[in-house]
């Protein structure tokens, strides 16, 4: 891809760089890794199946820039990554094979779009969270893609959820009162940051968060784009259980409790790695409706 995630002054940030011209692998020795590497390709992949919906709900609540070509390079792969998962979770160098074209399209994906939208939202901004917090504090850390993972089925759970809603059931003075106190957050961020790398992060939140009126006129496109929303995300989104199906035959975790890492940490991360970046996800859209 034309991206690279690095920590800057603490913060993981997604900056650019070079594609590679060419990406050499052999399957038969790519197989011979530990299996849990696989998996967590699976996993990685699978996460557009939630982040795609992100990209296009920033598009249509926040204008932000939106390409559709990005999923041509994924006609058919999800699916045979759905049916060769067992495969896969085997060894099988063809099953490995199949995972590695999975993420080198998904690369290509990227770079048409100029960024990594189409394959990282809210359940890559929780593996970040993870990943800071074990550069800061030497907390337990699991491979990126088995992180990632099991935060698509929890992102992939609230998507279900928003889009199940009725529009004309959101009264949007109400939600601004149910938002989380600004002080709460400010107090969240530096017990989890600390001063340096807490700068960062609430130079980040500061650009994304909403005052009362941008926040109500956000509620108010929501109710008029759901309908929108609703059709065009389900060509991306699928259901929670299948993606965890997939990573759970692949061989990778599907629970924060098997994860290399604190359940506590981790549901920390649900509800403040939104706080990271300040591109709009279903984390934040969650937050809003009073879901997560």
């Amino acid at each position: 891809s034309a991206i690279v995630a690095l920590k800057v002054r603490g913060l993981k940030r997604t900056l650019p760089c070079t594609p590679a011209l060419g990406v050499f692998a052999d399957p038969d020795v790519v197989a011979t890794a530990p299996q849990a590497m696989a998996a967590a390709g699976v996993a990685d992949f699978l996460s557009k199946c939630s982040s795609a919906a992100d990209w296009r709900a920033c598009h249509l609540l926040r204008g932000g820039y939106y390409c559709d070509r990005p999923r041509e390079f994924n006609d058919g792969i999800q699916e045979r990554l759905f049916r060769e998962a067992k495969t896969i979770g085997a060894g099988d160098p063809a099953g490995i094979h199949l995972v590695m074209e999975a993420l080198l399209l998904s690369g290509f994906g990227m770079v048409i779009a100029g960024s990594s939208a189409p394959a990282s939202g809210g359940e890559h901004l929780i593996s970040h969270y993870l990943d800071m917090k074990h550069a800061l504090y030497n907390t337990g850390q699991d491979l990126h893609g088995a992180q990632v993972g099991v935060a698509t089925i929890y992102t992939l759970g609230l998507w279900e959820k928003i889009l199940q809603l009725d529009p004309e059931s959101l009264d949007g003075k109400a939600l601004w009162r149910a938002q989380t106190d600004e002080a709460r957050i400010e107090a969240s961020i530096a017990s989890d940051w600390g001063e340096t790398v807490g700068a960062e992060v609430r130079e980040q939140w500061h650009e994304k968060r909403l005052g009362r009126d941008a926040f109500l006129a956000e509620i108010e496109a929501l109710k008029s784009q759901l309908p929108r929303l609703r059709e065009e995300a389900r060509k991306e989104l699928q259901p929670a259980a299948t993606v965890a199906a997939c990573i759970q035959a692949a061989g990778g975790p599907i629970t924060a409790e098997a994860l290399k890492v604190s359940t506590v940490e981790y549901h920390n991360g649900q509800a403040r790695a939104r706080y990271l970046r300040n591109r709009f996800t279903v984390l934040d859209l969650a937050a809003e409706l009073d879901l997560a």
